[in-house]
């Protein structure tokens, strides 16, 4: 995050009844079973940007939100005997 001074300077540009309040988004991945082919999610934390690093980085202070789950799929493995064939791939994909 920036500095207090940065956030302070932004927020005097702002009319008084304003506050910025910067939001910090991240996953994790999670491991869910071992029965049905080890599936993992990843799931998406939202967390203030004014909360102190050393609170956030609690897990007992429940400083992150759980806002949605991103199934992690697997992928198949692609193997390009060329490097022109693999400069072709984000066309392709982007059909």
């Amino acid at each position: 995050m920036a500095s207090g001074e940065f956030w302070n300077d932004t927020q005097a540009k702002f009319p008084e009844d304003i506050t910025i309040n910067p939001y910090l988004l991240t996953t994790d991945s999670t491991h869910l079973t071992n029965f049905s082919g080890d599936k993992k999610v990843k799931p998406l934390l939202l967390a203030s940007g004014h909360m102190q690093k050393k609170i956030r980085a609690k897990p007992s202070s429940h400083a992150w939100l759980p806002c949605g789950m991103l199934p992690e799929g697997k992928f198949p493995k692609l193997e390009f005997k060329s490097s022109e064939k693999a400069k072709l791939l984000p066309g392709i994909l982007a059909r």
